[in-house]
């Protein structure tokens, strides 16, 4: 197909080749961004929540509860997150249940620029994480991110 292509460039006009070699580098191009593998990269999540928060500055309704890390934890993690992000396993370095571990995670009062809030809603957990644990974890944070 290429020997083909050099081939037949040859007996092309100017406006042919320029037209051509054009076809052909958007095709490669095309090609490159297909084949590209999923970048999931920090910043790109930390972008893409802050936009989103500021679309919609009130993705939960975060009253009646006192959204300290306990009333977070109640909302799933205990159950589902510890199966992974516990003492034994402790996958990622992050234990769920320890406040000061996940504290590092978190922005307080900013959970569209946390990361523990973007990997839940954006990132690798999100298949995850329930509805329940993701307004949990953004009232936790946007509350303060308070023990």
């Amino acid at each position: 197909m290429i020997l083909y292509s050099i081939n037949k460039m040859f007996t092309l006009n100017v406006l042919e080749k320029i037209f051509f070699l054009l076809i052909i580098g958007l095709v490669a191009l095309s090609c490159d961004q297909f084949n590209k593998k999923e970048d999931n990269s920090v910043d790109e999540l930390i972008t893409s929540a802050i936009l989103l928060d500021q679309l919609n500055p009130s993705l939960y309704d975060c009253s009646g509860t006192n959204w300290n890390f306990e009333a977070f934890l109640d909302s799933g993690p205990r159950t589902v997150c510890t199966q992974c992000h516990n003492d034994i396993a402790r996958t990622q370095g992050l234990v769920i249940t320890d406040y000061s571990l996940v504290r590092n995670r978190v922005v307080p009062g900013n959970p569209t620029g946390s990361l523990l809030y973007i990997k839940i809603t954006e990132g690798n957990m999100r298949a995850y994480a329930t509805s329940s644990i993701q307004r949990g974890a953004y009232c936790w944070i946007r509350a303060g991110a308070q023990n």
